[in-house]
């Protein structure tokens, strides 16, 4: 592996296109959500009705990832100035801009008192991280080759649609002569092992390391690929972070790029643009789990409830 040609190939894609209008663009959460309920991704990706309402969890998420992300650089950089990052006001200067930019076209969602909630939760985890580094991210063993490195290519064969992907850390891990891949996850109590087990989640991780082969000219067995959670709320004894490498195997990469397939020929024509002859039928899933979160779960003029199936059809 020609680890100098990939750092090259990485600065490079910084300054690459990461759209175009002569194509379709799609991502993770695009295929995630028509996996979960085509109905949901008609209505927020081909009709553009998704409204995009801000909460503190995205506030809270977003402003946590860049704190951290800055911390890492400096840290695994190797710069002194890791020693003296202000943490707590880098939490609070992110958290306050980006509310502030979530409010522009909205009304406030939160109130001071839980904005100063989750901040004093996001210090306790960087608090517990710090005192533990080494043990994620030693940089005598890993160097960074990206943060929010970009991914903008062609997602299947004979369809003009492209994947874009920016995966949150990207490591050379220099003992193993590994690429290694993070992705961070803020999470109130944490992942249980349904959600640990939970293939659509395992799958975000599986295209990552299929897109990054591709794009880069990586075997895939010289790719890892972990999630880094980060839990707001302690249980006793507990610890707030954890890293989760699920089992990526060859027939669960065939499943995954299959289902990929399927909802880019399901939606799309070849040359991108939105396939407007398709079913895109409402499937609310056992005990209605994908409707829990979806926005469109109390529009009876956009998904009637009499409409939606337990499962897909057949």
């Amino acid at each position: 592996m020609d680890i100098e040609k990939i750092k090259i190939k990485i600065r490079e894609s910084f300054d690459a296109p990461t759209s175009s209008e002569d194509n379709g663009r799609i991502s993770y959460s695009q295929f995630s959500k028509f996996v979960k309920c085509p109905k949901s991704w008609e209505l927020a990706y081909l009709k553009n009705l998704r409204t995009k309402d801000p909460s503190i969890h995205t506030c809270f998420g977003t402003s946590f990832h860049e704190t951290m992300q800055e911390y890492l650089t400096l840290y695994l950089e190797k710069s002194d100035s890791h020693l003296d990052y202000d943490f707590p006001s880098k939490l609070r200067e992110y958290m306050l801009e980006n509310y502030s930019k979530d409010i522009d076209n909205h009304e406030h969602f939160t109130t001071p008192e839980e904005l100063h909630e989750f901040w004093e939760d996001g210090v306790a985890i960087f608090e517990e991280f710090r005192n533990h580094k080494d043990v994620y991210f030693d940089p005598n063993r890993y160097s960074l080759l990206g943060i929010e490195a970009p991914i903008f290519m062609r997602a299947v064969n004979a369809y003009d649609v492209n994947m874009l992907s920016f995966l949150d850390i990207v490591l050379y891990d220099k003992l193993m002569d590994l690429i290694k891949i993070v992705d961070i996850k803020t999470s109130t109590s944490g992942w249980n092992k349904y959600m640990r087990e939970d293939s659509l989640k395992q799958s975000q991780l599986v295209l990552y390391k299929y897109f990054f082969s591709q794009h880069y000219d990586v075997p895939l067995e010289k790719i890892d690929a972990e999630f880094l959670i980060c839990k707001r709320k302690l249980d006793y004894g507990d610890s707030r972070i954890s890293s989760f490498a699920p089992p990526i195997s060859g027939d669960f990469l065939n499943e995954v790029n299959k289902n990929l397939y399927q909802f880019i020929t399901h939606c799309f024509g070849n040359d991108g643009s939105f396939n407007l002859n398709s079913n895109y039928y409402a499937v609310s899933g056992k005990n209605n789990k994908h409707c829990k979160f979806c926005e469109f779960k109390d529009r009876e003029d956009l998904c009637p409830k009499k409409e939606r199936l337990k499962e897909y059809p057949n």
